[in-house]
């Protein structure tokens, strides 16, 4: 026998289930995927890529994919897609860190392993960083651009508000 309660009922659960879809959509949950970089971004950052000696493969994923929003040490904005950081400051191991070596006396700890951290070394940087129109956040630390100038285009990153060139290497 039918109960007319369970239309009711029905209709509830019909339009909850629709007020859920339309706040998970309002909220940006209905695009599934993130933009991704543009070609002439992606084209940069390995033209960047190719004037600088990396033994250590700190960039070893750039050119893995046409994504370059999937590589490390690149941040894109995830609603447009375009590169807004570059985190490109030297990598100490792991087993460097002093948390790491707590409770080892230094006899016993491995000291060498200060020399393998990894870092970029160049003879400057190349201007293509220029075509990152959006680039909020660049650092650089610690890597070895061997006592250049730092470069006057850096100046043009009408975008950056955040810099770190320490121990980097630069002059002037």
């Amino acid at each position: 026998m039918w109960n007319p309660h369970w239309g009711l009922g029905i209709r509830l659960v019909f339009i909850c289930i629709l007020l859920v879809t339309m706040a998970h959509e309002c909220a940006g949950g209905g695009n599934l995927t993130t933009a991704s970089c543009s070609e002439q971004e992606r084209l940069a950052l390995l033209k960047f890529k190719r004037n600088l000696k990396d033994d250590h493969g700190m960039l070893s994923s750039w050119g893995l994919g046409n994504d370059c929003c999937r590589w490390e040490r690149v941040g894109c904005d995830d609603a447009t897609g375009r590169v807004v950081s570059l985190y490109l400051g030297r990598k100490f191991r792991e087993d460097y860190y002093l948390s790491d070596r707590a409770g080892l006396p230094d006899e016993d700890y491995n000291l060498a392993s200060i020399d393998e951290d990894y870092y970029l070394a160049g003879d400057g940087l190349n201007s293509c960083l220029t075509e990152l129109v959006n680039l909020k956040h660049l650092d650089l630390s610690g890597n070895n651009f061997q006592y250049n100038q730092i470069p006057k285009f850096i100046g043009s990153l009408k975008q950056l508000r955040y810099l770190n060139l320490s121990g980097a290497g630069f002059s002037g």
